[in-house]
């Protein structure tokens, strides 16, 4: 239910902030694009601390961006994506853990986008808006799941350039890169309350992402 509701909200401040842009922006100068981005390398964003048997796992994420051009292509993007962590621990006893941590994210930003003929490059700043979802954690000695509403929410603030090739006119494939702080201070839990399974999330984050979109 919890997670429900932080992608509600998610999905409601997403849907507000695109109508105030669609309302401020004169139609005849107007361009849009529509654009996917696929996580395909980032910072481990989490680690054990000492004494914790801790195994990172990986991170899948995606989010989907809209971009609103004036007419010297500079762009403001407003997008929306969630995000999966997951990891392994150990209780310092004889059972491990599978957790996976899930959140939902709306990105703000500002762009300045470069005409190269077939290629555009492009520099920004964005604002990433997270809502923390569920932790699922499996004990792996019952298979039993436990699930924990987090419902927290942070900010941070990054920089990113990047640049698409145009395809066939309307179609956009590139690539990106960002830099920057998720949160602006690193947070230490305990996720199965054991003094032996403290982990430390990062607040400094970098990511490389594949993007796949449209424009028109």
């Amino acid at each position: 239910m919890r997670t429900k509701t932080i992608f509600s909200a998610c999905s409601f401040s997403f849907c507000l902030a695109l109508l105030l842009v669609i309302s401020s922006l004169q139609v005849n100068a107007q361009r849009v694009s529509l654009t996917g981005n696929f996580k395909t390398f980032g910072v481990q964003k989490v680690e054990g601390l000492s004494g914790t048997n801790f195994k990172y796992e990986g991170e899948t994420a995606f989010s989907a961006n809209l971009r609103f051009f004036d007419n010297n292509l500079w762009a403001f993007r407003i997008g929306i994506g969630s995000d999966k962590v997951s990891y392994k621990i150990n209780d310092g006893f004889d059972t491990s853990y599978n957790i996976d941590h899930s959140s939902f994210t709306t990105y703000l930003g500002l762009e300045k986008h470069l005409n190269a003929g077939w290629l555009t490059p492009y520099l920004g700043v964005y604002v990433p808006i997270t809502f923390n979802g569920n932790d699922d954690i499996t004990d792996n000695s019952t298979g039993l799941v436990e699930q924990i509403d987090n419902g927290n929410i942070k900010t941070g603030f990054s920089v990113l350039a990047g640049g698409n090739i145009k395809l066939f006119r309307i179609f956009r494939l590139g690539i990106e890169g960002n830099v920057g702080f998720d949160q602006f201070k690193e947070e230490v839990i305990k996720p199965i309350g054991n003094d032996n399974s403290s982990v430390k999330w990062k607040n400094l984050d970098y990511n490389t992402e594949v993007t796949l979109g449209i424009a028109f």
